[in-house]
């Protein structure tokens, strides 16, 4: 998959984007990326700084008595914990028959606790995996304060505002997208257009009788087309498993092997569908190096990949098979009908 991708990278994206460049001046912020030697001692020192952050982590992590070190639980500022608590909703002015410390409102509904057992909402781990976040945060960010510094990108607070301030507003027409994206998404599922669509074309595959490798290919011609009409890894599967899983035993194909068929058609167009969450977050970072581009430009732009891809993967896939190579500890290819 790498030669793949490079090759596809070397002879038909890349001088795509030279041809393109003259024309609409594409390619102007990268014209000229190489580092001068105040920018060589900045990322010297911003290399620093980050292996001194990285120390300072490690050790409040690693050393007994530490702020990080070992097992924690999540807790309030007051103390507490979070938890779901079963509860029961009824009507203002129902009889309680709970105790009165179990009643945690009397209106506008009368809401009391259960006798069943609640759960944490989060449980207890090691400590810095509770704070990954601002961990990750300082990682980075002293490191690009220093190189700020060091290059005179940042001479002030009022430099490192307007810094913040540039993210945000990056970030800006993302979510912008992501809005009108997810109400496609929530309308899509709602309408359960996309479990008919999976459903209809699990039929005709049943209807089809149809040899293994064109079976295969078929099925992960039908997950590529459910990218188009389904987001999410896990709610591909959850809708496409329960077809294509034992109806691919009943004529001998393992699920360990209609599992892999599954992966190929759900990864090869993860960059050009639309409904890919991060396609926006992508197309924000294209837009730093060719303005005016659309998701029909970062799209034109990765299909090459998403063709290439596909086929070198299900040939790949294919010739496994006929191998008949196993797909890893326990991972046969075939499937005996009436075996445990």
């Amino acid at each position: 998959m790498t030669a793949v991708g490079w090759f596809v990278t070397d002879r038909i994206v890349e001088p795509r984007l030279q041809r393109t460049a003259p024309r609409d001046g594409a390619g102007e912020a990268a014209a000229d990326m190489r580092l001068d030697a105040r920018e060589r001692r900045a990322l010297g020192g911003a290399l620093a700084a980050m292996a001194a952050v990285g120390a300072l982590l490690a050790a409040m992590i690693l050393l007994p008595s530490m702020p990080l070190h070992g097992p924690g639980q999540p807790r309030l500022p007051n103390d507490r914990v979070l938890a779901h608590i079963p509860i029961e909703v009824a009507p203002e002015g129902s009889p309680i028959e709970a105790p009165a410390h179990d009643v945690l409102a009397r209106e506008p509904l009368l809401v009391t606790e259960t006798p069943q057992v609640g759960r944490l909402v989060e449980n207890p781990g090691p400590r810095w995996s509770h704070v990954i976040v601002p961990l990750i945060f300082l990682l980075f960010a002293v490191p690009g304060v220093v190189y700020g510094a060091m290059t005179g990108a940042l001479r002030g607070q009022k430099d490192l505002n307007e810094a913040l301030n540039h993210g945000i507003r990056t970030l800006a027409p993302v979510l912008v997208m992501l809005f009108f994206l997810a109400q496609f998404t929530s309308y899509f599922a709602y309408s359960h257009l996309d479990r008919m669509m999976a459903y209809a074309g699990g039929a005709l595959l049943v209807a089809a009788d149809l040899p293994v490798a064109v079976l295969l290919v078929a099925f992960v011609a039908v997950v590529i087309g459910g990218d188009f009409a389904m987001s999410g890894l896990i709610s591909k599967f959850g809708v496409l498993a329960p077809i294509f899983v034992p109806m691919f035993m009943l004529v001998g194909i393992s699920p360990e092997l209609t599992t892999a068929a599954y992966r190929i058609g759900d990864s090869v167009v993860n960059i050009v569908t639309p409904l890919n969450n991060y396609l926006p977050i992508i197309l924000a970072v294209l837009l730093k190096y060719r303005q005016g581009a659309g998701i029909g430009t970062l799209i034109a732009l990765m299909v090459p990949y998403s063709l290439a891809l596909g086929v070198a993967w299900t040939a790949f896939l294919l010739g496994w098979v006929a191998l008949d190579l196993p797909l890893g500890p326990d991972g046969p290819l075939w499937f005996v009908p009436g075996s445990p």
